[in-house]
């Protein structure tokens, strides 16, 4: 061992430059050490720094997280999520409530500050020990404040005054900001309304309504009613042919019913000859002469105005009503 030490002193004493060196060297490496594990224990303090920082809420203290960020372009809408959680010093709501009301000032400032003047946000607040989530609707940027988180959640806290607030349940956010857009469009140039003169009432021309072309287009689509064609005046004893036909359920009946049948015509040629029928518009007394004629049948007829015309003057117990609405002059609708 006094070999060695006598050696190395003996190269020190001969070489004093090289042995200066590395003694710099082993300096210098363990001033790097020193460095690292001094930036390393510094970054280590600045984040717990950072972290006392988000957490610092009074007595009860608290972090934000944004575990979810995303924007989809198809509506134009930012969907974001928060975690909310506490420390582990159990307290209720009731108690709590000073410090949850920071916590949600806060929020609104992260929720603002994301927000364009024209956009709107959506908030739905999940608890896990709440029956259901706090929901608040669309609210522009200028609406939303503090308050209004507040008064949400205070509703439903009234109600869990005893559930306990700790990191284990903790709250989320689920927050919606549609992005609406700002401007106000293009400026038309050179817009004339088109401007009408005032009309007093009294000068202003009346419209009637065309009830009769409304009724008529009723019965042309109903399958019960059928469509009496005629090239003369007797449409009326055509439509009570048909219906007579019907009523008794005539082997002819569909036949009679077909648009200027010529079997239809010689029955009321025959008819009107033998009653002395003039090719006339009909009235009410040739009303009552084929009522008379065809018997046990009682006509009722429906005029323009849709009113009921009975004739009560047959004197038959059983009778069989037809009914007969005459719509134009020359087209009359039979009712089945």
């Amino acid at each position: 061992m006094n070999i060695l030490n006598e050696a190395v002193e003996q190269l020190m004493s001969e070489f004093p430059d090289i042995f200066e060196q590395v003694e710099n060297f082993t300096d210098n490496e363990q001033n790097n050490v020193n460095f690292i594990e001094n930036s390393t224990r510094n970054t280590v303090n600045s984040g717990h720094l950072s972290e006392e920082i988000i957490q610092d809420g009074g007595n009860l203290d608290y972090f934000i997280t944004q575990t979810k960020n995303e924007h989809n372009s198809k509506f134009n809408c930012t969907l974001s999520k928060y975690k909310i959680g506490f420390s582990q010093n159990l307290s209720s709501f009731s108690a709590a409530i000073n410090e949850i009301k920071m916590v949600f000032e806060n929020l609104t400032n992260q929720f603002r500050s994301q927000m364009g003047d024209h956009d709107k946000i959506r908030i739905v607040l999940y608890y896990d020990f709440l029956g259901r989530p706090i929901s608040i609707p669309f609210l522009r940027k200028s609406v939303l404040t503090s308050q209004v988180l507040i008064d949400s959640f205070e509703r439903v806290a009234q109600s869990h005054k005893e559930v306990q607030i700790n990191q284990n349940n903790n709250l989320s956010a689920h927050v919606m900001i549609a992005r609406l857009p700002s401007g106000s469009g293009r400026k038309m140039v050179n817009l004339k309304k088109k401007q009408t003169p005032y009309t007093k009432q009294k000068d202003r021309p009346k419209i009637k309504s065309d009830t009769n072309n409304e009724f008529q287009k009723f019965c042309e689509n109903q399958s019960f009613i059928i469509l009496v064609f005629n090239n003369d005046n007797l449409c009326a004893l055509r439509a009570i042919l048909i219906g007579k036909a019907y009523a008794d359920n005539h082997e002819l009946k569909r036949e009679f019913a077909k648009p200027f049948s010529k079997l239809l015509d010689q029955h009321v040629t025959k008819i009107a000859k033998e009653l002395q029928l003039t090719n006339e518009p009909c009235g009410i007394p040739e009303i009552k002469r084929i009522e008379a004629f065809i018997r046990d049948y009682q006509i009722t007829i429906i005029s323009l105005m849709v009113k009921l015309i009975k004739n009560q003057f047959t004197l038959v117990r059983e009778i069989t009503n037809i009914f007969i609405c005459a719509i134009l002059d020359r087209i009359t609708m039979l009712f089945l």
